[in-house]
Formats: C-alpha cells, sequence, structure tokens
C-alpha cells in the first residue's frame, strides 16, 4: 500500500512495524505525504534501531525534519490503522486490554477509506505534535 501510494499514507500503530521505514522513505522521496500517529512518549528500542541501521534512521529522521514525515502522539491508540488514497491495508481495533492482536480488515472500498479517514483526522486533530525519541549512533 505505501509503494502503491501516490498522495498520502496514513498510519495509526502502537509500535513502528520494522520492515515499513524504507517503504515510507521511498514513498516520501517521490512526494508522498506521511502522517503518523503512534502512542505518546513512544520510543524505537535500541535493539530494533540497530536492526534497522543507521543509515535508514538518517534518513527517515531527515524526513521528518523536513515535514515530508508528520508525526502526532494521541493519549491513546485504539485502532491499528494504515491507509493511502487508494486503499486500507490494515484496520484492527484494541482488544478489550488495549492490546491489539493485529486482525483486522483490508478494504479498496471508497465508504470504508472515508470512514477511516474520519477517525483518523478526528484522533489527529486532538493529539499533541510527535517527537523522534531514537537513538542514532
Amino acid at each position: 500500500m505505501i509503494r502503491e501510494a501516490e498522495e498520502y499514507v496514513c498510519i495509526m500503530v502502537d509500535q513502528m512495524v520494522m520492515n515499513l521505514y524504507q517503504p515510507i522513505i521511498e514513498a516520501t522521496e517521490k512526494g508522498v505525504e506521511l502522517r503518523v500517529m503512534r502512542p505518546q512518549g513512544w520510543r524505537l528500542a535500541d535493539e530494533i534501531a540497530e536492526k534497522i541501521g543507521k543509515k535508514v534512521l538518517e534518513k527517515t529522521s531527515s524526513q521528518i525534519r523536513s515535514g515530508k514525515i508528520v508525526q502526532r502522539e494521541p493519549d491513546l491508540v485504539p485502532v491499528f490503522l494504515a491507509f493511502s488514497e487508494k486503499e486500507v491495508a490494515a484496520l484492527s481495533f484494541a482488544k478489550l486490554d488495549g492490546s491489539f492482536d493485529y486482525l483486522g480488515f483490508k478494504s479498496s472500498s471508497e465508504k470504508v477509506r472515508i470512514w477511516c479517514w474520519g477517525l483518523f483526522e478526528t484522533l489527529w486533530d486532538s493529539a499533541q505534535t510527535g517527537e523522534v525519541r531514537t537513538k542514532i549512533d
């Protein structure tokens, strides 16, 4: 979904998925706007940062500083959500205890995408500006 996007990608996650960093960089380099929401205070674990690699993390940080990637931190992340102007790649609701099993829905329906956009925008508008809290050595 990220590689196919032409205009925007919106992602709300409780933790960043390691294999998304490179596709995100590629998308933003071709002009795709990326909006990411993660829980307040979220920080990439040092051992995961090492696996991703310094070069990819530096490029990601550069994309954040340039405004190509915009981050917010809501009080609560009630859904795992990833969509673009073309499709909803993932919509998964939190379990009663707040954790995720990541079982969810995927759709190319315009109605589903519009519903996800509305949910994302509502949470985005009430979220704080995100910070970079990753150690890059």
